[in-house]
């Protein structure tokens, strides 16, 4: 019985460490982001840390950033759009879905391995692969969030950002085993740094509040 107690309180306290140290990275890498003046930083920041409770601020931060740039342009015509239906249900693509099916969802996307989605000539670019003299293709898609209302929906948007930065990160280890045969948690870390630097950055925000009245309300979801 000791042994029990003992072996579970190792437990507990090992995820209350890893819980801290988690955290404290997030804060840390808080701490660097802030003061960019790039809002592709806090896009990354976002991705990577969707639970912080900075969230709220790094998604005005980068909207603020993004459009006081007079020549900011954005080819969205291979992005996934992202639209609220309600707290447990929203539009993938204008489709109808679930939040715990995104993480599925978004790495197919990128991975551009189903059906409708068999676009590869559009969906993706070539690039020699990191630390090798192979090329291959990768996916460009990305995921765009619009916003209607001032109010930027953090509990809503926290649990939708987790799940498709799952799915990011399934991409990433589907593309460590395809060019390294290794998981991507065991790569040598320049490996892992270049993976990420081709993939760190998929998450893009629109602010279209002035245009509420104009917008096209999304179906109800469907009832069981």
């Amino acid at each position: 019985m000791r042994i029990k107690v003992s072996v579970l309180f190792i437990l507990i306290f090992a995820t209350q460490c890893k819980n801290i140290e988690k955290k404290d990275a997030q804060e840390r890498d808080w701490d660097v982001i802030k003061t960019s003046r790039h809002y592709r930083d806090y896009a990354t920041f976002i991705q990577n840390h969707p639970n912080s409770n900075n969230l709220e601020n790094a998604i005005s931060e980068y909207l603020f950033l993004k459009d006081s740039l007079s020549d900011f342009i954005v080819c969205n015509r291979y992005n996934a759009t992202i639209d609220k239906v309600n707290n447990t249900k929203l539009l993938f693509n204008q489709s109808l879905t679930t939040i715990d099916s995104l993480r599925y969802l978004a790495f197919n996307y990128l991975k551009n391995a189903n059906g409708a989605m068999e676009v590869s000539s559009k969906l993706k670019y070539k690039i020699s692969v990191p630390n090798t003299d192979v090329f291959d293709s990768i996916s460009k898609g990305q995921f765009e969030f619009h916003f209607y209302k001032k109010h930027i929906p953090v509990t809503y948007l926290q649990p939708v950002i987790t799940e498709i930065s799952k799915g990011i990160n399934d991409y990433k280890n589907y593309l460590s085993k395809k060019w390294y045969q290794t998981e991507y948690a065991e790569l040598e870390k320049d490996k892992k740094i270049a993976i990420d630097a081709l993939n760190d950055q998929k998450l893009v925000f629109f602010d279209f509040t002035d245009l509420e009245a104009k917008r096209i309300t999304p179906p109800p979801p469907a009832s069981d």
